[in-house]
């Protein structure tokens, strides 16, 4: 009975330890994965996942706050998101924020978000949550939290397998040159070997290095004007002046009230040149057939432009005419003869007008000089109708009106053949009243 009773001592303290080993394991394990700690689910809708499955980790701000509880695809075809159901520590729901209404995109930038993300090389998925702002309310118990824009990752990784095969085909390209380089062909190769053609390669760049090591010397210190663009602030800061009053002169000539931009940009102006330029055109042209006109005619204007000495006996004889013109009129003006007199002489004109109011008012006088009158009249008629020969004698023409006169030879009495002057009384048919006395 001792030795059995022993037994299932031991037997029990076995039991008793392995029980406490599980429920440390149990413990350390549970206390790693959270497994007693309270959780809150939440869905996230991806359109694609990327291979990620249920027990991948969540992160928030880089802190592991939970896992992928599952990944539900959806048995309808046409619905294209994936609902991913996520078991996240409730301690944190405080930090998960996001609007439960669509806000504009510069908000979106501040609320919670969802995104999956790669582990390390070998490809690990988890989802990476960012905390929101305090401005929006938290996210439910079992709300959706919203997916970020997502990054194609496998098509990254596809790229990145077309760079490195770029990559070794660049490497093989390579070692082909190099190749041809150690066999010195080419000109890569005539550089790099002991020959006639790759010494004077070698001076030929050598001097080129040196050209243009001279060249910026040159411009670096040099007299010119490139080196003083370079170096003298004054001489840039004017080239800088003169390029902005250049440009306000293209932006005058563009929007200015002048006659250019008018030109520019007003149709009817433009319209208005074109049929300036038009009419000029016409002018040259007509001037064009005048001249051609002039080149075989005899005008005086064309042998005053083509015959030299012509144009010297028209010019000398216009100045003789001026100047016989210039000592007539110096004649006129300071001459003593009757023209002159009755030019310059008040008296000669007083005389004058004396004598016709003192015929005016003479009965007599004025009968004899208007029967004179009438007298040369006829014979005027008669000479030109003799010198007609036999033609057909026009009609005389009509004389003045007869009138009774007081003296006794009556007859009729032509008029005048010259106005009296507007200061000169006229002849009157009626004698006057004799004077007094």
């Amino acid at each position: 009975m001792p030795r059995a009773h022993s037994r299932e001592l031991r037997v029990g303290l076995l039991v008793l330890a392995a029980l406490a080993v599980l429920a440390i394991g149990l413990l350390v394990i549970g206390d790693r994965n959270n497994f007693f700690v309270r959780k809150t689910s939440y869905f996230v809708r991806f359109t694609q996942v990327g291979g990620l499955a249920p027990g991948a980790g969540v992160t928030l701000d880089g802190v592991n706050v939970g896992t992928v509880e599952k990944v539900v695809l959806p048995k309808n075809p046409q619905q294209r998101e994936i609902d991913v159901w996520l078991a996240i520590d409730r301690r944190y729901s405080e930090r998960l924020r996001a609007p439960q209404t669509p806000v504009p995109a510069p908000d979106k930038e501040q609320m919670t978000k969802a995104k999956i993300t790669t582990l390390g090389l070998l490809g690990d998925k988890y989802i990476e949550l960012n905390s929101g702002s305090e401005r929006y309310p938290t996210i439910p118990d079992e709300g959706e939290i919203p997916a970020a824009s997502e990054a194609n990752l496998d098509a990254l990784v596809a790229s990145g397998e077309d760079v490195m095969g770029n990559v070794a085909q660049i490497s093989h390209s390579l070692q082909h040159i190099l190749a041809r380089m150690d066999r010195g062909e080419g000109l890569l190769g005539e550089l790099t070997t002991e020959s006639a053609t790759g010494r004077q390669l070698r001076e030929s760049a050598v001097a080129t290095l040196q050209s243009l090591q001279r060249l910026t010397n040159a411009m670096e210190s040099g007299p010119g004007v490139l080196p003083r663009l370079v170096n003298d602030r004054r001489l840039g800061e004017r080239l800088n002046g003169v390029i902005e009053r250049l440009d306000k002169v293209v932006e005058s000539a563009q929007h200015g009230p002048g006659a250019l931009p008018a030109l520019l940009n007003d149709p009817g102006e433009r319209a208005r040149v074109d049929e300036t330029l038009a009419n000029l055109n016409g002018a040259s042209k007509d001037l064009k057939d005048l001249t051609a006109r002039f080149g075989n005619s005899q005008a005086l204007l064309p042998r005053l432009l083509e015959d030299e000495a012509y144009g010297r006996e028209v010019s000398e004889r216009l100045r003789e005419t001026v100047q016989h013109l210039d000592t007539a009129t110096d004649r006129l003006v300071e001459g003593k003869g009757s023209a002159s007199l009755l030019l310059n002489d008040p008296g000669i004109y007083d005389a004058i007008n004396d004598v016709i109011v003192g015929v005016n008012r003479s009965p007599m006088l004025r009968w004899l000089v208007q029967n004179r009158q009438k007298a040369g009249i006829k014979q005027r008629y008669q000479d030109a109708t003799a010198g007609r020969g036999g033609q057909q004698p026009a009609a005389a023409p009509p004389g003045p009106p007869e009138k009774p006169a007081p003296s006794p030879p009556s007859s009729p009495q032509p008029p005048p053949t010259t106005p009296p002057s507007p200061s000169t009384p006229p002849l009157s048919e009626t004698p006057p009243p004799p004077p007094p006395g």
